[in-house]
C-alpha cells in the first residue's frame, strides 16, 4: 500500500531577502489585490501552512468561506477568482492552462514554495492544471465533488448556437434558474441552491470557460502524474455523472487516490457539510489505498 501523503506543516512560506519584498508580500497576501490586473484574492487566516483555495463554475473567492471559521490557526486559505469570475479578468484565450496561469503568476510572486489545493466542482480541473504547473510545491490536491469527465449536458451547452441558446435558457434569467434549481432538489440540501451564483455572472465569459474544461484534450495533459497527491470528496446526493467519473477516474488513472462520500451532501458539499469538508481538508489526508472501491 502507498504510504500517506504528508500534508503541509511546519514549514512556513519561503521569505524574500529584501524587507522591501517581505513588506509588499505580506500587504498583498493579507489584502486581497490583482497581480498585473490578472488574477484577485482574498487571504483568510495568518498561519504558515498554506491552502489555495479554487471555487467551481461562476463562483468566486468567496465559495469556501463555510469553513473558514473551522480552519485551525496553523492554516492560511488563499481563495482565487477564477479568471473571468468576480474581479479577476478573462484570460485572452481560453483554456485550463490560461485560467490556471495567472493563479500560478500568483502564487510565484508571493513565493509559496509548499501548498494544498482544494479544488470545487470544475476548481479541482483547474487545481490539477497547477498541480502540474506547480510540481512537488502541492503536497495535497483535495478534489471536492468534481466533474472529473465532462457530462452530457455540459456538453450540450458548448454545442453551438443550439448549447448557448441552452444555457441562456438555463442560467441567464431567472425563470430559467428557478426551474433548474427546483429540478434539481434531490442533488441538493434545501438550504442550498444550484443555481444563485449565477445571477450576477457574466454569461459569456461562464460559457467560454465552461468550454475550455470541456475541450476533449484536458484529459491527455499528463494528469495522471498527479496520483500520488490526489484525494476525493463527493456528496452523497450529487450527480450520479460525478459519482462516475471519480470512480472511473480511479480507476484508470489515479488507482490510490482515496475517496470519501460525505452522507446526506449533494454538490455543494462545502456549504452542506462544512465540518466533514473542513475535517479533510485541515486533517492528515484520507488514508491511501491499492485500488479505486467496486
Amino acid at each position: 500500500m502507498s504510504a500517506p501523503v504528508s500534508p503541509v506543516v511546519d514549514r512556513p512560506v519561503r521569505s524574500s531577502s529584501s524587507s522591501k519584498a517581505d513588506e509588499r508580500r505580506a500587504r498583498l497576501i493579507a489584502e486581497g489585490a490583482t497581480v498585473d490586473d490578472r488574477a484577485y484574492w482574498k487571504r483568510y487566516g495568518d498561519g504558515p501552512n498554506i491552502i489555495i483555495g479554487l471555487h467551481g463554475w461562476s463562483g468566486d473567492h468567496r465559495s469556501f468561506e463555510p469553513i473558514v471559521p473551522l480552519m485551525p490557526a496553523e492554516f492560511t486559505l488563499i481563495s482565487f477568482d477564477q479568471a473571468g469570475f468576480g474581479q479577476s479578468p478573462p484570460p485572452d484565450e481560453w483554456s485550463v492552462h490560461t485560467i490556471a496561469e495567472p493563479i500560478a503568476e500568483v502564487i510565484d510572486r508571493l513565493q509559496i514554495d509548499e501548498m494544498m489545493i482544494v479544488g470545487s466542482c470544475s476548481g479541482a480541473i483547474v487545481g490539477m492544471e497547477l498541480g502540474l504547473m506547480l510540481g512537488e510545491r502541492v503536497r495535497r490536491l483535495v478534489m471536492v465533488d468534481p466533474f472529473m469527465t465532462a457530462p452530457w449536458f455540459f456538453r450540450l451547452f458548448c454545442w453551438g448556437w443550439v448549447g448557448k441558446l441552452c444555457y441562456y435558457s438555463t442560467f441567464a434569467n431567472p425563470i430559467g434558474r428557478w426551474l433548474t434549481n427546483r429540478g434539481l432538489a434531490d442533488r441538493r440540501t434545501d438550504d442550498t441552491s444550484l443555481t444563485a451564483h449565477f445571477q450576477d455572472a457574466d454569461h459569456g465569459r461562464a460559457l467560454e470557460y465552461l468550454r475550455a474544461l470541456c475541450d476533449p484534450r484536458v484529459h491527455h495533459r499528463g494528469y495522471e502524474r498527479l496520483d500520488p497527491i490526489g484525494e476525493f470528496v463527493v456528496g452523497e446526493r450529487t450527480f450520479e455523472s460525478v459519482k462516475r467519473s471519480v470512480v472511473w477516474w480511479q480507476q484508470i488513472r489515479w488507482p490510490s487516490a482515496p475517496l470519501r462520500i460525505l452522507p446526506q451532501a449533494g454538490h455543494m458539499p462545502v456549504h452542506e457539510a462544512s465540518e466533514a469538508v473542513a475535517e479533510v481538508v485541515f486533517g492528515p489526508g484520507l488514508p491511501r489505498q491499492e485500488r479505486a472501491p467496486s
